[in-house]
């Protein structure tokens, strides 16, 4: 995400083939990488949404990191895992909270639609279904917001490393909402 436009890269390197252990995370200075010509990348896909963030395929071609550019220093060689597992738990309230707001817009556009449509004679909201079914949309995207709150606070509060313990919940809000 965003990387052909940054200055600055967190990169996540194989650094031995054990499948977690593995895995070490590397800032990468970008544009002295661009200027080496051992970073290049592949033109951005068309997407349906998110236009304000390039999402590209990086290609490192003998690209040499510093030591000194491990997250966390040397002694976090192999725990590239922990950081990104820590990371994507920490994003679902965010994408929680994202669909959210596009559940409201959802629901304000069919309170729209059918405060001016009319069925046999009768303005659509009139109709008890359709208030059940806009009922309905209200109390899910309440639901929703509570669970990507608690999320939210349970990542605000709890340790980066100590995050798996909560990955329960905050897929249960990215989900449901």
């Amino acid at each position: 995400t965003n990387g052909s436009i940054a200055d600055v890269i967190i990169l996540i390197v194989r650094t031995s083939p054990d499948r977690y252990n593995g895995l070490t995370m590397v800032i990468v200075d970008a544009n002295e990488a661009r200027k080496a010509g051992t970073l290049r990348h592949d033109p951005t896909p068309d997407k349906l949404g998110l236009h304000c963030s390039p999402t590209d395929n990086l290609i490192f071609e003998d690209c040499v990191i510093p030591l000194e550019n491990v997250i966390g220093g040397p002694d976090m060689i192999g725990m590239g895992w922990l950081f990104a597992n820590a990371t994507l738990i920490g994003s679902r309230p965010m994408i929680a909270a994202q669909a959210v707001g596009i559940a409201e817009a959802a629901r304000d556009c069919a309170v729209e639609s059918i405060l001016q449509r009319e069925q046999f004679g009768k303005k659509i909201y009139q109709f008890q279904s359709t208030q059940h079914i806009i009922a309905k949309m209200q109390i899910d995207i309440e639901a929703a917001r509570l669970l990507a709150y608690q999320a939210a606070v349970a990542v605000d509060t709890t340790p980066l490393f100590e995050r798996e313990n909560i990955m329960e919940l905050t897929s249960y809000a990215k989900y449901f909402a």
